[in-house]
């Protein structure tokens, strides 16, 4: 089974062991319809999550006081990739997009490394003979993604790969 990060306990909250996820998804609401998540190799069935803010608070069956919940502290979540929903036309999981081939016209840029989200749009991160080039995610620069073929085509401007 595969599994996907989707956040990192960074605390715990109260005396019944509930724990505060920092959320990787694109939507903290992502936690709301999952029965289960996996903190290193064990599988915890959840067992209510509330939100404070964009922050997920999770309780797990099994986990009854904040000592035990003090043991998840710094540790990755995970969830089953089977329990990802599908995605609309145009939409991508970033696992999707990772390694794929970066092309302008017939010229190969690089290899996509990495999908960053922390600003008003994603930056791809990608590793090519020129070094690190970060693109935009809009369409000015991303033309066209093909993930059967493990390819995005994109049209830089100059500059961007110095």
């Amino acid at each position: 089974m595969e599994k996907i990060k989707i956040g990192r306990i960074v605390n715990v909250v109260g005396l019944k062991g509930a724990v505060k996820i920092y959320s990787y998804a694109a939507e903290s609401s992502r936690f709301d319809v999952l029965d289960k998540v996996y903190i290193e190799d064990k599988e915890y069935k959840i067992k209510s999550v509330r939100h404070k803010g964009n922050t997920p608070i999770l309780e797990f069956h099994g986990i009854e006081n904040r000592n035990e919940s003090e043991n998840l502290r710094n540790k990755d979540v995970f969830m089953a990739e089977e329990d990802l929903e599908d995605t609309e036309e145009g939409e991508y999981y970033i696992k999707d997009l990772i390694g794929s081939k970066v092309m302008e016209g017939d010229r190969e840029v690089g290899i996509l490394e990495d999908v960053m989200q922390n600003g008003p749009q994603d930056i791809y991160d990608v590793r090519g003979p020129k070094g690190r080039v970060l693109i935009p995610g809009v369409p000015q620069f991303i033309k066209k993604i093909d993930i059967e073929a493990g390819k995005i085509e994109v049209e830089l401007i100059e500059g961007m790969e110095e």
